[in-house]
């Protein structure tokens, strides 16, 4: 897939860290699930991906999983996957906290890996062994008070579903690269706004982004403009809202990706 459709999918699963002042959740008794996605950009089936979350009184855990597919894996091969553990921590705005992130982006010449580790309100980066440090470090100061990609993805559903207000600030941390990521209300009921809404049945809410590049970027890449675009969510449970569709532009179409709920 082209980097900047690539792009488009981490801003949905690395939007880290929400900073809020909102009152502290009461989070939901969720049993394990897994939503299925597919991914289009120009009108061309890009990839397949599945995000497995696992919420239970010890803690949380999210595997991500997502590889090309059709005539875009031809051109462009990759896959992509990713994994969190946390612990769930009613007394913090976003809910949770995790401990440990890892992905691990795979190419025809091999794969790049990151790996994060959190202490406290610090992430810390961990890089493979005899790696060379990044040429754009991340100050300390801005890998405070940040989530991980996927930890992001749970707590941001968490706050959407108390506060009912896409509204947010999410601090963004990747293992590399700082950005803020910023969600807006767009409107509820989006269906007959969309532009295939038979597709959209019974969605909940919708949401505009803007990613905005913060640090570990060249300088060519921090006068890039902001990445935006839109983001539909759907209560999955009580207590807990979950992305279904995310599309932006891209220089060559619209980037369109959908996830489904489980069928129960």
């Amino acid at each position: 897939m082209p980097r900047i459709a690539l792009s488009a999918v981490a801003i949905l699963l690395f939007a880290t860290a929400l900073h809020s002042h909102a009152v502290p959740p009461t989070l939901p008794h969720i049993q394990p699930f897994a939503l299925t996605g597919s991914a289009y950009v120009g009108g061309f089936r890009a990839g397949e991906a599945i995000m497995e979350f696992d919420i239970n009184d010890d803690g949380y855990s999210v595997r991500f999983n997502a590889e090309s597919q059709g005539l875009i894996r031809l051109l462009f091969q990759w896959a992509f996957e990713l994994e969190v553990e946390g612990t769930l921590e009613a007394e913090l705005a976003a809910g949770l906290r995790p401990t440990v992130y890892q992905s691990r982006r795979y190419h025809r010449d091999g794969h790049v890996e990151r790996h994060v580790r959190f202490r406290a309100d610090y992430a810390e980066t961990v890089l493979p062994e005899g790696a060379e440090p990044y040429p754009h470090p991340v100050p300390p100061e801005e890998r405070r008070q940040v989530l991980d990609p996927a930890s992001a993805l749970l707590s941001a559903g968490l706050v959407l579903a108390r506060t009912g207000r896409c509204e947010q600030t999410i601090r963004v941390f990747d293992g590399k690269t700082r950005s803020d990521l910023v969600l807006t209300d767009l409107g509820v009921d989006p269906v007959a706004g969309s532009p295939d809404p038979e597709h959209l049945p019974g969605h909940d809410k919708q949401c505009t982004f803007r990613s905005h590049r913060v640090a570990g970027y060249s300088d060519r890449h921090m006068r890039k403009p902001p990445v935006e675009g839109e983001i539909w969510f759907r209560t999955h449970v009580d207590g807990l809202m979950v992305p279904v569709r995310l599309q932006t532009p891209t220089l060559i179409g619209m980037a369109i990706f959908h996830f489904e709920l489980p069928a129960s």
